[in-house]
């Protein structure tokens, strides 16, 4: 196997951290230490900017919920940002929908898009059913995991 350039972007003023792909590959996102995060089309033209960090973007992930699209980053600023992602008539739109602010700094994400949570104790009587999608777990510096579900 071998493979060939097809594509050289030069988007970011720093380095990139990290970048995902849309569940269908329609969009991909980066994320730098210029504290950005990018985003550009399955053509990789670019379509939208969000500056919501004031400092290095050290993770973005994309997930899907019932047919809703969002964008997730955290960063050294110690925040976590929830952004819907919406196409209209072509044009993508951006809405942010959280923004939390930790103790410590994050330095990585997974999104679990399926997973039964009704035997964890920690969700015991927390009002979720069998099984939820998006679970992001956020890797610390601070030598935890955190968990955010979409309750």
């Amino acid at each position: 196997m071998t493979f060939k350039r097809i594509s050289f972007i030069s988007s970011h003023d720093g380095d990139i951290l990290s970048m995902d792909y849309s569940h269908r590959g329609s969009m991909l996102a980066s994320a730098s230490r210029d504290r950005c995060v990018h985003m550009f089309t399955d053509d990789y033209i670019p379509s939208n900017t969000i500056a919501d960090h004031s400092a290095a973007v050290t993770a973005v992930k994309f997930a899907n919920r019932d047919y809703e699209f969002r964008l997730m980053s955290c960063g050294t600023d110690k925040c976590l940002c929830f952004c819907e992602v919406m196409n209209n008539s072509g044009k993508t739109d951006i809405s942010r929908e959280q923004h939390y602010v930790e103790k410590h700094s994050m330095g990585d994400m997974a999104i679990v898009e399926r997973l039964c949570l009704h035997d964890q104790p920690a969700f015991r009587g927390s009002g979720c059913s069998h099984f939820r999608p998006q679970l992001s777990l956020n890797l610390c510096i601070c030598r935890q995991l955190h968990i955010w579900a979409d309750i």
